[in-house]
């Protein structure tokens, strides 16, 4: 959990789809309710404030410790203007005009959610795939079951397929695990159709299965293999159209036209924003989400627009921006992102992600002990690349300087490859347990101390690495 959120969001429960959400100040009431600023007296001069409404509700719970809870709460537009007893509000309206809403007299008023670290275009994209997930999922367009076996999975990716009209149409699917479901090789979809390309995005979104005609449709040949530097090549099983992690990376960009059409975009996001809503979520971020300005812009135009009941932050790739440009560009690259917001979305200043290790689903990130079955984690960005004289190191130290903070994406323990190499450590390759024989997953033990310690000392001056967002007064 990422952010560190001031005021406390509230949504009021109605009808599924319909909810109406709030921001309640942790104030006391007279402070909320009696002062103003002079640029709250130069707004009333230009205009005259806006009709408030009072809702009444069974209990509103404002996260105040002076107040814990309240009976009523005004509002105009997107201002909380009081919140105290049904009297303690009224009276604190005076004269200005207001209308009592009831709606909630006998419901709760609670805090809205906040989606610290969710992916849009990702959590778009899987939810309106083929979902056959290891835990049921319930969704406004109807509640996917789980597959708890092996057995239930194969036939559930069989149904799906025969579903399907059009033979040459893509069968996308999310959900699987080898816990669950088992190995999974390429002969195994081959099996449900030598015809149409299958693939099939892991529970953990970090890992994909392709068919034969999968590989034949999108181009994946031993020749665009053999390509890949070496960590894509070690993170993938070619002969079983497996990619993980660094590999999943590479063939993203073959796969993109396809999972990642505008059309699946645009209707994957706009799932989304209406999901957050009938859920009561007021506030998300994405830390580290893809570098790219036009999917930007297609998350702009449905999360951005003015009638999103939600902001959202976007925290800058470290991964995506230090790989493509040199090191004395990264900062000023890093900053241009600010203007790649619009409306309700918005990129934090000053901060950065850095993808470290594997996923947590995916049984990859990095211990510092191994796995029961003996397997090994995986890194999304190779211990090198921030190590000994690697000037990305730098990244850190100019962070902490400006100012700015940053942020791991660290689903393990990790170790600190900017103080000490991994080279010097035991490296090892380990069978990963969802692979088969021949099938390597490379992992590299390093330094004993943290990143965690690390990020704490290089943000030091700017009092904390896990700085958080604040939206005083704003639903």
């Amino acid at each position: 959990m990422e952010l560190d959120i001031t005021p406390a969001m509230v949504v009021l429960p109605a009808l599924k789809r319909s909810l109406i959400t709030l921001t309640v100040l942790a104030l006391p009431l007279a402070t909320t309710a009696q002062e103003s600023s002079l640029q709250d007296l130069g707004d009333a001069l230009v205009a005259p404030p806006p009709p408030a409404v009072i809702y009444s509700a069974k209990e509103i719970v404002t996260l105040d410790p002076a107040r814990p809870s309240v009976a009523a709460v005004a509002v105009a537009g997107d201002r909380i203007l009081a919140t105290g007893s049904l009297d303690q509000v009224r009276t604190a309206l005076g004269p200005r005009p207001y209308r009592l809403d009831t709606t909630f007299a006998d419901q709760v008023i609670v805090p809205g959610l906040i989606a610290q670290h969710d992916h849009p275009l990702l959590a778009g994209l899987t939810m309106t795939s083929e979902i056959i997930a290891i835990e049921d999922w319930v969704l406004p367009q109807g509640t996917a079951k789980a597959a708890r076996n092996r057995s239930e999975y194969l036939q559930r990716l069989q149904a799906a397929n025969d579903r399907l009209q059009d033979p040459n149409a893509l069968l996308l699917t999310w959900g699987f695990h080898q816990y669950f479901h088992g190995q999974l090789r390429k002969a195994d979809l081959d099996a449900i159709s030598s015809t149409r390309p299958i693939i099939v995005w892991h529970r953990s979104a970090h890992e994909v299965y392709l068919n034969s005609a999968a590989e034949r449709k999108y181009g994946i040949t031993r020749e665009w293999f053999d390509s890949l530097p070496a960590s894509p090549r070690q993170q993938a099983d070619f002969a079983n159209a497996h990619y993980w992690e660094q590999g999943m990376f590479a063939i993203l960009p073959k796969l993109g036209a396809a999972i990642a059409s505008p059309e699946r975009i645009q209707a994957g996001l706009k799932f989304l924003r209406d999901y957050y809503h009938a859920n009561g979520v007021t506030l998300g971020s994405e830390p580290g989400g893809l570098m790219s300005k036009p999917l930007q812009d297609e998350q702009n135009a449905v999360l951005g627009d003015s009638s999103s009941p939600f902001r959202f932050y976007f925290i800058a790739d470290g991964k995506s921006i230090t790989a493509k440009f040199p090191d004395a560009r990264v900062g000023a690259e890093t900053a241009k992102l600010l203007g790649w917001g619009q409306g309700m979305t918005a990129f934090l200043p000053k901060q950065v992600k850095l993808f470290a290790d594997g996923a947590i689903f995916s049984q990859a990130m990095q211990l510092s002990q191994s796995y029961s079955d003996g397997h090994k984690g995986e890194w999304m960005m190779d211990p090198e690349f921030f190590a000994g004289g690697d000037p990305r190191c730098r990244l850190f130290a100019a962070a902490g300087e400006s100012g700015g903070q940053h942020r791991a994406r660290q689903a393990g323990q990790l170790h600190d490859p900017c103080r000490q190499s991994a080279a010097g450590g035991s490296g090892a390759d380990q069978g990963h347990p969802g692979l088969g024989n021949g099938s390597r997953r490379q992992s590299v033990a390093g330094a004993s101390s943290s990143w965690q310690q690390r990020y704490l000392e290089a943000g030091a001056r700017s009092g904390s690495a896990d700085a958080g967002v604040s939206e005083p007064g704003r639903s």
